[in-house]
């Protein structure tokens, strides 16, 4: 039965972040907001009439004959318009149409506003409940900054719930609250391993198939009516029409009709924009094709379309020209397979999954995201190798057998398509800074247009209707018809620059927070360093006379004489062994495809495979010892435990464990520690090595067999050990790296690495990236307890100098650079102290995925604008945690198309072996679309495929490009509609306007400014200063008021001049059109300040190429320039006739005004660059 919920656990899900129930209410209800208030106001307005006393008078109209300037055609008479026809009415006639006229409005408002805010919605169509069974709608908020969404509440095979992005929710009796689908995914391990498959019920079938549906993307494709007729009632839009709609009454036709092409061919590029963007994702959807699954006791063949939750399939490979790809997110139980995930996120190195079957425990339920991600193919993955089952039930396609697990939009797949849909939707100004900022400059506007109507209701020879018109006019030119097309142009602008270095964006929002960003965040192995190692040897008390030393550094400790590097390992030696037998190394094709660590040490001990599988190398001979390995079971490598376990059978003869990981992670399991562990390993750690310890024990004297193998659990087998030496290897790094991070060094960004390694080995990676100072000591935060109260201790890297006491909010040294451990990390629980501390902090090091994201999510907690950069699946939470999450396909090509992986690509021969991206690259990248379904990631919201890091400074470029533009836009727009509500508010006191050829123009000219604007380039150097991110600052507000104030004093200036040469014949109340000195002069100076802040407000440098690098603008605003100063000096008369100028009067006018718009057009840009000379100096300053 269900009960209510509180309103926070409506929908128990991670990906969501408010929810609540709400029931639609009938149009009848008195609660609609939207119906019944207008009922009233509608009858209230009705009875006015009534209410009122009558008045048979008409107020009376003068008409003053004008007579046209004697070099200027009278125009003909006009017949009367529709505001002709208010002109006779009596006062109280014209307010209550004038009234009637605000209802109808407001009430059209009120029903396009539930179109355009489900806020809106929510409070005039719905009302909250909290009982999921009085509710019809469900009301979603993705995150805090997300809006919300409503979807309706229906049946799903019987039961009540909804579909949100293509995923479907139902309600839950056990925790009262919608879930996501059930999809089997948390059953125990044994009920994946004993599964039998479908097909045995079929009204349990029918259920399955009506429940789960297809497993395909059913993307529907809208037509491009519906899709206009949405953006023909959005805000903007309906805005921009009234206004239309006014300058046409107003008689503007040639400015009404180039206004009205350009909105609507803009909206119409954009709905076509948006229709070939679905099309492409269309086009992305895995093809069906044939598979075999085990339904009703044997194999048949069935289309992946038809897959449900709980079939048995056989996996296999196919060739990567067929596009057939894993068809859903499946658990593997028999059999083995290698994967490549490059194209779901980003992996570069070829992933073994091994059979759950294998894994042991099989009372644990299955855990997907955690311990059994091992066990898993999602779907869109791509298999290069499977290994069928040796069993009975062996598929007659010789694939590997696995469980289904989620099917459709559930799927990896599907969660990555419904993101990149949703990308789709155009960019708006809807936002709430955009709203205050329009609101702000509708005061003045208001305020404007009440002093108009103020100083001219009174005057019996004003047309009310003429009036009320122009005082509209003057509030609505607060918002110009470019602001949208304009900001949404230069984020359209950047995603196509971004498009050309190959870096893929699924969210549009972020460019301009990438601009915004002050905190850099990096990982080390794969991003920040090479994915492939050189070995360097084996340190161990059996080394010999070939030990070599590594590298000395000043200032660190001297080398422990009994543990010494050996380059040459050896064959015989339990070192060897344990290299050649405890990998995840896959044979394919020949070739050895796997970890380029495991690789690389293989390939120095003389290792070569005999025989491999899908789940990878199974045996190997030495070359030199004879010795033979075969490997019978693997306990593959997990993040929480850092190490990986194997057991083997050793010349057939007997069976050993072997086991490598971390150092501080095998000393617990060691049946006695050396002397000098610690120091050794930390020793080659201090240097930038990667360090593993190595161990083995004997097993059984005996070889042991696949199911006696799968009966012993890891925590048998894993005890015990005896220390065998520590494997040393090192990463160089990357080429671009060392620059990458001194750009953000030296443009006030605060720089962090957060990598898995050894602390000491990522203290050393980050001093030769400049990250931390070789001048000042580097401390490192570990936790030195033996038991569970944590003994929190600040250690020098090089272990020189006592420990310092770990104290809250306390730095240790002014001087040094902190490193903190997870461990560390873990032992905080205090959120604001551990928010400090990350604060403080330049490297993390042993940190696992979780507390990755959780060190983001501190920051951003913080107020700091992060950007996180990573190549694995380890950095999928920290990545989407972040504000700008950028995720390196390190297998894919780079720049110009070439690969970049290509140059250190080669074949690697069985025994000899070789790098991480060999054949799975080879057989995937380059096969990959300019635009497909492998541009975008499931882990980050921008996606390059380039290899390097300084695909990071292309993001942080055009970030800052596109959030300046953005907000000199808002500046530019601000003044000129300042202006324009002040030369309006002018004119119409006079009774003149602007004609219609002046307002084409000057539209014209504007409209092209704008867009070459937005098509201005960002420099190659990033700066130290910042660019502002909001516009209600101090700056913002002082150059706006700044500027404003030189154009005021400048228009007061022209207009008393032109009221001076006013004839007194001049006043043209209402009819056509025809120019004065008055309209001329508030023309020509309007437009020299529009032009003023197109050249003050232009930022260029040092963000962006500089207003002479921008030709098109430099050169229109030059060309605009000059004609407008002609036009003043009246150089071309019949130009100045065509634009419907009076002729200027004898006298110094001409020159004066010519002088007046010089002063005004220079003392502006000197104020504004003034004013943003010391807000860039502001801005200097590095975040800390």
């Amino acid at each position: 039965m269900m009960v209510n919920v509180p309103s926070c656990s409506h929908v128990s899900s991670p990906s969501l972040y408010m929810t609540r129930l709400y029931r639609s209410l009938p149009a009848t209800s008195p609660l609609r907001l939207d119906i019944t208030p207008f009922f009233f106001i509608y009858a209230a307005l009705c009875s006015l009439p009534f209410l009122l006393p009558s008045s048979n008078q008409s107020l009376p109209i003068l008409q003053v004959p004008i007579s046209p300037p004697s070099n200027t055609t009278a125009s003909a008479p006009s017949g009367p318009s529709i505001l002709s026809l208010m002109d006779g009415c009596s006062s109280s006639s014209i307010i209550i149409l004038v009234l009637f006229v605000i209802a109808v409005s407001l009430h059209v408002i009120a029903c396009l506003a539930c179109t355009w805010s489900v806020r809106v919605l929510c409070l005039t169509r719905f009302r909250r409940v909290h009982s999921s069974r009085s509710a019809t709608h469900v009301v979603l908020q993705q995150t805090a900054l997300s809006p919300w969404e409503i979807v309706p509440i229906q049946r799903i095979s019987g039961i009540r719930g909804f579909t949100y992005q293509h995923r479907k929710f139902i309600w839950s009796i056990d925790i009262n609250a919608f879930v996501e689908l059930d999809f089997p995914t948390a059953h125990v391990r044994q009920h994946y391993v004993s599964a039998q498959g479908l097909g045995h019920d079929d009204d349990d079938m029918f259920i399955r198939r009506h429940k789960y549906g297809l497993n395909m993307f059913k993307i529907p494709m809208p037509l491009f009516s519906e899709l206009f007729a949405e953006h023909a009632t959005s805000p903007f839009f309906v805005f921009q029409m009234f206004c239309v709609s006014l300058w046409l009454l107003d008689e503007y036709w040639y400015y009404s009709l180039m206004t009205l092409f350009m909105l609507v061919a803009f909206e119409m590029s954009v709905v076509k924009r948006r229709i070939s963007s679905l099309e492409q994702i269309r086009s992305m959807r895995a093809a069906v094709y044939d598979v075999s699954v085990y339904r009703t006791g044997r194999w048949r063949t069935v289309k992946t379309s038809e897959l449900l939750p709980g079939d048995i399939l056989s996996l296999k490979r196919y060739p990567p020209s067929s596009g057939h790809n894993v068809p859903c997110d499946v658990v593997l139980i028999k059999g083995s397979c290698v994967v490549d995930e490059s194209l779901l996120t980003g992996e570069s190195v070829p992933q073994l999954k091994e059979p759950l079957s294998a894994s042991g425990m099989l009372s644990l339920p299955l855990d997907i995201e955690g311990s059994d991600k091992a066990h898993v193919l999602f779907g869109g993955t791509r298999v290069i190798v499977q290994s069928p089952p040796t069993e009975s039930r062996r598929p007659p396609d010789g694939g590997a057998i696995a469980y289904v697990l989620r099917t459709g939009f559930h799927t990896a797949q599907g969660r990555l398509v419904s993101t990149m849909m949703s990308a789709t939707d155009r960019v708006t100004v809807n936002n709430t800074e955009s709203f205050m900022f329009i609101f702000c400059l509708l005061l003045f506007a208001i305020a404007s247009a009440s002093y108009v109507l103020y100083e001219s209701w009174g005057d019996p020879s004003r047309a009310r209707s003429k009036l009320i018109l122009n005082c509209i006019m003057i509030i609505t030119s607060v918002v110009p018809p470019e602001l949208p097309m304009e900001l949404s142009l230069a984020v359209n602008t950047s995603l196509a620059a971004l498009l050309q270095k190959r870096i893929f964006c699924t969210e549009p929002f972020r460019i301009p927070l990438a601009g915004a960003v002050n905190t850099i965040c990096f990982d080390k192995t794969g991003t920040l360093t090479e994915d492939e190692f050189e070995f360097l040897g084996v340190a161990s008390q059996d080394t010999g006379s070939s030990s070599v030393s590594a590298p000395e550094k000043s200032g660190t400790v001297s080398k422990p004489d009994h543990l010494l590097l050996s380059s040459t390992v050896d064959p015989r030696s339990w070192a060897s062994r344990v290299i050649g037998s405890c990998h995840s190394l896959v044979f394919l094709d020949g070739n050895i495809v796997g970890d380029p660590l495991e690789i690389a040490a293989v390939q120095a001990v003389s290792w070569q495979a005999l025989s491999g599988s899908g789940a990878g190398i199974l045996s190997l001979r030495n070359s030199v010892s004879h010795d033979s390995l075969k490997i019978v079971r693997r306990f593959a490598f997990e993040s929480a435990l850092r190490r990986m376990t194997c057991i083997v059978n050793l010349n057939e003869s007997q069976s050993i464990v072997v086991c490598k990981g971390a150092p501080e992670a095998l000393v617990s399991l060691l049946a006695s520690v050396p002397d000098q562990y610690e120091a050794t390993h930390k020793y080659y750690s201090r240097r930038g090595c990667r360090v593993l310890a190595m161990a083995y024990r004997p097993l059984r004297s005996v070889s042991i067999n696949e199911p006696s193998a799968l009966k012993l659990s890891r925590g048998e087998v894993e005890s015990n050990l005896v220390f065998t030496g520590f494997m040393v290897l090192e990463s160089p790094i990357k080429t671009s790296s060392l620059s990458t991070v001194n750009a953000f060094l030296s443009s006030s960004h605060h720089v962090l690495m957060i990598t898995g390694d050894h602390a000491l080995t990522a203290c050393e990676v980050s001093r030769r990236l400049n990250l931390t100072s070789s001048r000042s000591a580097t401390l490192i935060l570990t936790d030195s307890s033996e038991d569970s109260n944590p003994n929190l201790r600040w250690l020098s890297v090089d272990g020189s100098g006592a420990p310092i006491p770990y104290l809250p909010a306390v730095r240790p040294s002014l001087t040094a650079s902190l490193c903190v451990t997870g461990a560390a990390l873990q032992c905080i629980s205090d959120l604001q102290e551990r928010s400090d501390l990350i604060l403080m902090t330049t490297v993390f090091a042993r940190v696992n995925p979780e507390q990755k994201q959780m060190i983001i999510s501190s920051l951003k907690e913080s107020g700091r604008v992060t950007l996180m950069c990573g190549d694995g699946t380890n950095d999928v939470g920290a990545l989407k945690q972040s504000h700008v999450g950028v995720a390196l396909l390190t297998n894919c090509g780079g720049e110009g198309g070439a690969s970049q992986g290509s140059k250190a690509r080669h074949e690697v021969k069985a025994g000899k072996g070789g790098g991480l991206r060999q054949k799975a690259a080879m057989s995937v990248s380059d096969d990959i679309q300019v635009v497909s379904l492998g541009d975008a990631s499931v882990a980050a919201p921008f996606t390059a495929k380039r290899s390097q890091v300084d695909c990071c400074l292309d993001v942080v470029r055009q970030g800052r490009c596109t959030l300046v533009t953005t907000m000199q836009m808002y500046q530019i727009l601000a003044l000129q509609c300042l202006i324009s509500a002040y030369s309006l508010s002018v004119l119409y006191l006079d009774g003149v306007k602007l004609g219609d050829t002046q307002m084409t123009v000057s539209g014209m000219a504007v409209a092209m400014m704008f867009l070459f604007i937005s098509r201005a380039t960002p420099l190659h150097a990033l700066s130290a200063e910042r660019p502002q991110s909001s516009v209600f600052t101090i700056s913002m507000f002082l150059s706006i008021v700044g500027q404003f104030a030189i154009h005021l004093f400048s228009l007061v200036t022209a207009v008393r001049w032109a009221h001076i040469y006013r004839a007194p014949m001049d006043k043209n109340l209402d009819a056509d059109f025809s120019p004065n000195v008055l309209n001329t002069v508030v023309y020509l100076i309007s437009t020299s300040m529009t032009l003023s802040t197109f050249a003050a407000n232009y930022k260029g440098h040092p963000f962006m190429q500089s207003l002479q690098e921008n030709k098109a603008l430099w050169r229109c605003l030059c060309l605009s320039s000059v004609s407008v100063f002609s036009l003043a000096l009246e150089v071309f008369p019949s130009v100045n006739a065509a634009l419907e100028l009076h002729p200027m009067p004898d006298g110094p006018l001409k020159s004066n005004l010519a002088m007046l718009m010089v002063a005004d057009f220079f003392i502006a840009i000197l104020y504004e660059h003034s004013i943003n000379s010391m807000t860039l100096r502001r801005s200097r300053k590095r975040v800390k």
